[in-house]
């Protein structure tokens, strides 16, 4: 049977064929030598004259043969060979039955019968100690062949024709044994065939489960990108209000400092001196909100750490709260109650991109006017999180599949449907849950568990 793989992965088979194999070839050699060693016993009324011989054959060359297989197969580097050990044991256990053929008398039924222990090498060749196909035929062939030779030239089993004296002994003893190895040949080519079967799948198995964690990722840095757009339109809103205050408190003190400078009555020139004063402040409360949003954008936007910090969930969800601002002032009420809970170890870009993505669908399932609640809490060793919303809430038959990419249609354009996805994907990876209950026309609770620690 030729390589079925390209070189580097017929290698690859070979040692993963006897690595999965190791347990079964170990005790298949314990049970060779311990079988080998038993049958001594039929040696005393088999073989009445040739038994010391016999007795040599098995307890000096086929039983150490077969431990020392055994004790090689626990070194490392031997382990490599461990087909060569194998058949090392097949063909002597084989060769040792053969050698006691050619040393019974005629007047001993060993003569006769011993070939039956040829058939019980070939078919433990393959599946007990699991040889190969092109191992397991070449052991066959050299056994058959060996056996052959002595029925031939030491037996003379032909020597008064195929139908007459022994000749019908040689008839029966070749059937069995023809049928033997082409069962051998059989067997272990189906196998065989079956270890390649096996593990061209999960090879294949492997390289998708590859392709899937590369996908994922790709999927996981678009869901990312979407939430940045969202972050970017809440920080346009957070920032067009205070410079739009800073741009008319400049121009309020701008035309103060001008009258100022033509004025010289004193009731003039404190009502310019108060417009300063009032614009002063202003520009103070507006510079303040900007570096607050700076800060707030700062936080969320720390996507080039992917490193495991501490990190203040409570502090994550304010953030992504205050960037869906824009999305919220005068139609959906957020409350908020967040509990003493502890930091938790985590990556931070992908926490604020969760709860970035559950607070967009509660704001998104909300039409008109309504209610979000956000909660946080402890309980043992994780961390609950629960953002319900007064939204249209999610049918029932799509409850089922809210975790596996969809196709949905927005307005014209046919989108897909990521967002949730990505967030079980992320509350996985940090080893905690994601749990959605939702009742149509009532709204949707979704409830995030994340442990101390990944």
């Amino acid at each position: 049977m030729e390589p079925q793989f390209d070189p580097e992965r017929e290698a690859a088979f070979r040692v993963d064929y006897y690595a999965r194999s190791l347990s079964s070839v170990r005790f298949g050699l314990l049970l060779g030598a311990f079988l080998y060693g038993l049958f001594a016993i039929l040696d005393l009324w088999m073989l009445p004259e040739s038994w010391r011989e016999a007795y040599l054959i098995r307890f000096a060359v086929v039983v150490p043969v077969c431990l020392g297989a055994f004790a090689l197969t626990f070194f490392e580097r031997a382990r490599e060979h461990v087909e060569t050990l194998v058949s090392a044991f097949v063909i002597a256990a084989g060769l040792g039955i053969v050698a006691m053929i050619a040393l019974a008398q005629e007047t001993e039924l060993a003569f006769r019968y011993y070939y039956a222990g040829l058939l019980l090498v070939l078919t433990f060749s393959f599946t007990v100690v699991r040889l190969r196909f092109r191992s397991a035929a070449v052991c066959s062939l050299l056994i058959i062949t060996a056996y052959e030779l002595v029925a031939f030239f030491e037996q003379r089993l032909l020597a008064d024709g195929l139908f007459h004296g022994r000749g019908p002994v040689f008839i029966n003893n070749n059937f069995f044994l023809m049928a033997a190895g082409i069962i051998t040949f059989i067997g272990s080519y189906v196998l065989e065939q079956y270890s390649r079967t096996d593990f061209r799948q999960r090879n294949e198995l492997a390289d998708a489960l590859e392709e899937l964690k590369a996908t994922q990722t790709q999927l996981i840095h678009a869901e990312r990108t979407a939430a940045m757009g969202n972050v970017v339109a809440g920080l346009l809103h957070e920032l067009n209000t205070p410079l739009g205050a800073i741009s008319s408190a400049a121009e309020v003190i701008s035309i103060a400092g001008r009258k100022l400078e033509r004025e010289t009555r004193a009731h003039e020139q404190e009502l310019a001196s108060a417009l300063i004063e009032d614009n002063t402040q202003v520009l103070r409360s507006a510079t303040k909100r900007v570096t607050q949003t700076l800060h707030v954008l700062r936080r969320f936007c720390n996507l080039d750490k992917s490193e495991t910090v501490d990190y203040d969930v409570n502090r994550a969800l304010a953030d992504c709260i205050t960037l869906l601002a824009h999305e919220t002032e005068g139609r959906i009420k957020v409350e908020r109650q967040l509990g003493e809970i502890p930091k938790i170890r985590c990556r931070p870009s992908e926490i604020n991109q969760l709860f970035m993505s559950l607070l967009k669908n509660a704001v998104q399932a909300i039409p008109d006017s309504g209610v979000i609640q956000v909660r946080t809490s402890t309980q043992n060793s994780s961390i609950c999180i629960d953002i319900a919303d007064t939204g249209v809430g999610i049918a029932e038959d799509r409850l089922k599949n809210l975790f596996v990419p969809s196709f949905r249609q927005d307005h014209l354009r046919v989108k897909l449907g990521l967002g949730l996805v990505t967030a079980h994907s992320i509350v996985q990876h940090h080893g905690g849950t994601l749990d959605i209950e939702s009742h149509v026309g009532k709204g949707t609770r979704v409830s995030v568990t994340l442990p101390n620690k990944m």
